[in-house]
């Protein structure tokens, strides 16, 4: 519960600030949009450790760039049906602008070799996924049911010692917040939450 108060609070601030000053609060958001805490959290962990890992939610492909340029990736499969859907009130994905987003991600990673692009929704694609992945990161429809939902199917899929986690867990997006924080409670295991990033260690 804590945790949902500092974010909504600190989301709260974040509007107060681009009220005030919009420049001021465009550059914070593209500094903290560059900055991926898990992503450093996972390179001490893992060290140079080869390692195979999923990202749910590609969009354009910005995330699974850093990440590829930042981990000693195996091999990481990217799954996205780049499929028209409603995200709480907006709409994220519909028409052209998925077709648009699509090409846009094959094309930003077409030079990575060990990428695995899985073109279906996340509840299908699991069967297709190996177990003992080191990670898992979520960042895809970002309501309760479906945050709830790519939790429960993939934390089985991390091995013991991996990182389960994802993006959005914010004032903005409150399904995301309540289903990490119920998943985590009803396992006992330990939150870390940083720039609107979250995640766990299986143990």
């Amino acid at each position: 519960m804590m945790d949902l108060l500092k974010e909504v609070t600190r989301e709260f601030r974040y509007k107060i600030v681009k009220i005030i000053s919009p420049k001021m609060y465009e550059r914070f958001i593209v500094t903290q949009q560059n900055e991926r805490p898990i992503l450093e959290f996972m390179e001490k962990r893992f060290q140079k450790n080869s390692i195979i890992g999923v990202e749910i939610g590609v969009f354009k492909g910005e995330n699974a760039e850093k990440i590829l340029e930042t981990l000693n990736i195996k091999k990481i499969f990217l799954v996205d049906p780049y499929i028209e859907y409603i995200d709480g009130n907006e709409e994220l994905c519909s028409g052209a602008a998925c077709s648009y987003s699509k090409i846009i991600a094959i094309k930003r990673l077409k030079n990575f070799s060990n990428i695995e692009w899985v073109f279906i929704t996340s509840d299908k694609a699991v069967n297709s996924i190996p177990d003992s992945l080191d990670f898992v990161y979520i960042d895809a429809n970002h309501n309760y049911e479906f945050v709830k939902n790519d939790i429960e199917l993939y934390y089985p899929k991390v091995r013991i010692g991996g990182v389960l986690g994802g993006h959005d867990f914010s004032g903005d997006n409150l399904g995301v917040i309540q289903a990490v924080i119920e998943f985590t409670k009803s396992k006992n295991l330990e939150l870390f939450t940083k720039n609107n990033e979250w995640w766990i260690v299986k143990d």
